[in-house]
């Protein structure tokens, strides 16, 4: 399988620790194998963010709801390794599950039925140009 999101968009909500956040992409594309698979443009998601080691390790649980083409929800947890200011990688686990996108008679030929899906995901994952800002850079925390 494999995800694909563009143009991702979080905000830090200053609540707590800072460590909630609220967050977009502008298109999220979830494949398990097997012909299931999902696609959402402009899904929402919630997580929460935390610094295990300083400027390098973070883990990062979030639930996902992508509702158009496809509905579904996606529930997992990040564990992010940042390398250097351009590239960050880190293991991916996580629960899918819903129904996807009618894609016409001639995709369902080809694919077979994509109607429902669900499954469990693990992966290894790459950021490029993904800022993490950590929590000295956060607005809410300067005096």
């Amino acid at each position: 399988g494999m995800n694909l999101r563009l143009a991702n968009a979080k905000v830090v909500l200053p609540i707590l620790d800072n460590g909630f956040y609220l967050g977009t992409s502008l298109i999220n594309v979830l494949a398990l194998g097997d012909g299931a698979a999902g696609i959402g443009v402009l899904p929402i998601r919630a997580g929460y963010w935390r610094t295990l080691l300083t400027d390098e390790l973070s883990i990062e649980p979030f639930a996902e709801y992508n509702y158009y083409p496809s509905s579904f929800f996606n529930l997992g947890v990040n564990l992010n390794a940042a390398f250097s200011r351009w590239l960050n990688m880190g293991l991916v686990v996580g629960y899918a599950a819903g129904k996807s996108a009618d894609l016409g008679e001639e995709a369902k030929a080809r694919l077979g039925d994509l109607s429902s899906f669900s499954g469990y995901y693990f992966g290894v994952r790459m950021r490029f140009l993904d800022k993490i800002f950590f929590e000295r850079e956060l607005r809410y925390n300067k005096k």
